[in-house]
């Protein structure tokens, strides 16, 4: 079975991605994550934008994935269960 077969017979696979003043790392982590997307091995990328102040938020939406953020830093745990909503 491929990898992109085993992806849609589990409905899915959701990368989810707490971040926190990330900008500087976070373009270069989501580069495989993106193109497991495009190749459709995993359904989304999301990154949950834990009230950074830097650009963590923008430069997660130009390398391609979804974001959704806090307007304050909440921790690790609180911004993965937001991406799991």
């Amino acid at each position: 079975m491929t990898d992109k077969a085993a992806a849609e017979k589990n409905g899915g696979v959701v990368i989810i991605v707490p971040a926190y003043n990330e900008a500087e790392y976070i373009g270069n982590m989501l580069e495989p994550c993106i193109e497991a997307k495009r190749q459709g091995i995993v359904r989304d990328v999301v990154v949950v934008n834990d009230g950074s102040t830097d650009s963590t938020e923008r430069v997660a939406r130009e390398a391609g994935a979804k974001v959704v953020s806090f307007k304050r830093n909440k921790g690790k745990g609180q911004a993965f269960l937001l991406g799991v909503k």
